[in-house]
């Protein structure tokens, strides 16, 4: 991916890559040894910038999904908690995107691995 080819836009640079470094530091954090992290860049049809994040970790339910954006909500069993955390990456990656007039959306699925996609408004 040549990131020189993705449309500028307008936002807050600062935050543009707070979100960008929790996703992937999700992505790392429920990636085993030997896994997969992909991160890509494009403008879609709809006037944004999409930014996917996509991982081959444990992934997650649909009942997690509903739950981890949801702050000091983490997914998991939490006997089995394979790592630490307090719960407000994907909240503050949600409150960002918004603020920035974009939208979040998580697709997973157990066993598989997870993709994070993120959308910023193309400016004029």
């Amino acid at each position: 991916m040549d990131f020189a080819q993705v449309p500028k836009f307008h936002a807050d640079e600062r935050r543009v890559k707070q979100v960008i470094l929790n996703l992937l530091t999700n992505a790392a954090k429920y990636t085993e040894n030997g896994g997969r992290i992909e991160i890509d860049a494009v403008a879609n049809d709809g006037g944004f910038i999409e930014v996917r994040v996509k991982d081959t970790g444990i992934g997650m339910g649909a009942d997690e999904l509903a739950r981890v954006i949801t702050p000091f909500i983490q997914g998991g069993d939490p006997m089995v908690r394979l790592s630490e955390g307090s719960g407000l990456g994907l909240p503050l990656v949600q409150s960002i995107v918004d603020a920035h007039g974009g939208t979040l959306s998580i697709e997973s699925n157990v066993g598989v691995g997870t993709t994070a996609i993120v959308t910023f408004p193309i400016s004029g």
